[in-house]
């Protein structure tokens, strides 16, 4: 049996779009969905009681890590499928599940989210970013999000499941399955769909309290730098330098000032270019539109050095700074760069 588990929190409009699509999946097999309220104060419980759902609430709220953990505990599947309440299933996510865990061999699995399900530029670019970066074959890798994750039962509590943490318990999630051998199978065709951020300024604070938090996570389980991600870092390594460049050269303007400048012009159109391939991706996608890929420029360049503040927020102090120097330069990440 299946049992697909799905953390809430004042979510009830999109838990009822969440429920409907996975009880219109055309599965034929036994399976079962849990809902953890996580002490929600709208309908949510109301929405997951009318599809017969099995509920564990939460007097306390405790964030979707424990979440998850609680429900878990509730659960009669030998397979464990998580998704988010936020997220819109196709027909065919329950068999290809099924389809996955049938080789004996595979403790863990993920796909992806490729579809944004509302209109907004910034909800389309989080998914051209998730469907343009993520690998497009099957690989075997140490993380993915939590929104689309499956494993066996009992590699989750050999592995003692999520953490507690309320951002990145899915980094800690990876981390425990590392330390107990198991790596999971990324199934690119396994998607889901996504109500994502509406706004801008909602998406950048998410990014910045993402790399906070990722961060922290490294600093307490440096084997996470070495971790098989289901992404290119490398790239994105460059990138982020090359804007720490900048900020650089903006003070050397107090000095240097055509030299600055030419500097700032070069390293801007350094990241146009390396920022090529996945802006003609967004190009294609939204019909040829330039606006669009100003947009996903700027964006993607805002994003940048919000990831920058949240890792240094993230460290939070010198020594940290000087651990995570220290971890970086030993790991075998740095030594593929």
């Amino acid at each position: 049996m299946i049992s697909v588990i799905i953390p809430v929190y004042n979510d009830e409009l999109n838990l009822k779009a969440c429920l409907k699509s996975i009880f219109a999946c055309t599965y034929t097999g036994n399976f079962e969905v849990v809902v953890y309220d996580d002490c929600s104060t709208d309908n949510s419980i109301i929405v997951a009681e009318s599809y017969g759902c099995i509920i564990v609430r939460s007097e306390v709220n405790k964030g979707p890590g424990v979440g998850r953990n609680m429900a878990v505990k509730y659960t009669n599947g030998d397979i464990l499928a998580f998704t988010d309440s936020d997220c819109v299933v196709p027909e065919n996510w329950l068999s290809l599940i099924d389809e996955i865990f049938k080789d004996k061999s595979v403790d863990a699995a993920a796909g992806k989210y490729s579809v944004s399900l509302n209109p907004q530029f910034i909800s389309k670019y989080r998914m051209y970013e998730s469907s343009f970066h993520i690998f497009r074959e099957k690989s075997f890798v140490n993380h993915s999000s939590s929104n689309n994750l499956m494993c066996r039962k009992e590699t989750f509590f050999k592995s003692g499941g999520f953490g507690d943490r309320r951002i990145a318990e899915d980094l800690v999630f990876g981390h425990n399955l590392f330390q107990i051998g198991v790596d999971i199978l990324l199934v690119p065709e396994l998607t889901v769909s996504h109500f994502c951020k509406t706004k801008v300024r909602d998406y950048l604070k998410q990014q910045f309290s993402w790399l906070q938090n990722i961060m922290d996570v490294h600093l307490k389980y440096p084997a996470t730098l070495d971790f098989k991600w289901p992404t290119k870092r490398g790239p994105l390594i460059f990138q982020l330098f090359t804007q720490i460049s900048i900020l650089f050269f903006i003070v050397l303007t107090f000095f240097k000032p055509v030299i600055s400048i030419l500097l700032i012009l070069l390293s801007l159109v350094a990241l146009f270019f390396m920022n090529l391939s996945f802006l003609k991706y967004v190009y294609s996608g939204e019909k040829h539109s330039i606006s669009a890929v100003l947009k996903t420029y700027l964006i993607t360049f805002a994003r940048n050095y919000l990831w920058i503040a949240g890792a240094f927020k993230g460290l939070g102090n010198i020594k940290n700074v000087y651990t995570f120097s220290k971890i970086f330069l030993k790991s075998k990440f740095r030594k593929k760069l």
